[in-house]
């Protein structure tokens, strides 16, 4: 079981994982875009909530793409 998580521990997966989620985000930002009323407050919190989910799902691709950069990094010197 270990195993099999520790195989989906790599850019690929986390891409598919992060971009997929992102690329969702990302359309409903859009669709909100198109259907908001930027004088109504309630519209421009909800567009403000789903910007803040999707920067913080970039944010995290962006995070664990770099420490998996940063171990392989680290042991390919060491070899």
């Amino acid at each position: 079981m270990a195993q099999q998580g520790a195989n989906n521990l790599n850019f690929d997966h986390v891409q598919n994982v992060f971009g997929k989620t992102a690329e969702n985000l990302d359309q409903a930002l859009k669709s909100k875009i198109t259907n908001m009323d930027p004088n109504n407050t309630k519209d421009m919190v909800e567009f403000q909530v789903e910007f803040n989910k999707y920067m913080i799902i970039e944010g995290l691709r962006s995070s664990i793409i770099k420490s998996i950069k940063d171990t392989l990094q680290s042991i390919i010197q060491k070899l």
